[in-house]
């Protein structure tokens, strides 16, 4: 009885610990979009709210959305601009850019990035499907891409048919986030 009572006890202490973590990384997301709180970009240099609504262009403000792409149950902030989807996280009392990616990115159901480059004249396209681990490297890659005029499909290196491109492509492409979830950036 009482292992199952310290069990339960310490069940709790990290089920609260994570919801705390979590609150405090989107209070300070918060003062970050605020523009009270600056981040550190990749390169150690300060990054403020200010800096991505530069990025901005009247049709298009950004936007932004606490969403966890690192699988710690704790969410990251995701900025996209006319220009990048840029991804916070919080270190203790500090954030930082985890990554800067570009605009054309989606994040997906499962917390996963797909970086996506297409020739609409060519009707080519290229898919770049990443995981991120806990600590917001790479995870796991699946590259795909698409030529339906020369009718040439790869998924993971291997040329496929169109059909085996559409099996294996389908959940990552229908997976993307509802765009209603993303709150608009004001802007300057």
């Amino acid at each position: 009885m009482k292992k199952t009572i310290a069990v339960l006890v310490c069940l709790l202490t990290v089920v609260s610990l994570c919801g705390c973590a979590a609150y405090q990384s989107e209070r300070m997301f918060d003062k970050f979009i605020e523009g009270t709180v600056t981040a550190t970009d990749q390169q150690g240099d300060s990054i403020s709210v200010d800096l991505l609504k530069d990025q901005a262009i009247p049709l298009f403000g950004g936007e932004y959305i606490f969403f966890d792409v690192t699988g710690d149950k704790i969410p990251e902030l995701c900025v996209r601009t006319a220009q990048h989807l840029t991804l916070f996280t919080r270190n203790d009392d500090h954030l930082h850019c985890l990554r800067e990616l570009p605009a054309t990115t989606s994040i997906l159901n499962d917390g996963a990035l797909l970086l996506v480059r297409s020739d609409a004249v060519l009707g080519t396209s290229e898919h770049t499907y990443v995981k991120l681990n806990k600590q917001g490297q790479d995870e796991q890659t699946i590259t795909f891409s698409a030529d339906p005029v020369g009718n040439q499909y790869t998924y993971n290196g291997k040329t496929v048919t169109k059909e085996e491109y559409e099996t294996a492509t389908k959940d990552i492409l229908a997976s993307k986030i509802d765009q209603s979830e993303w709150t608009p950036l004001e802007t300057k």
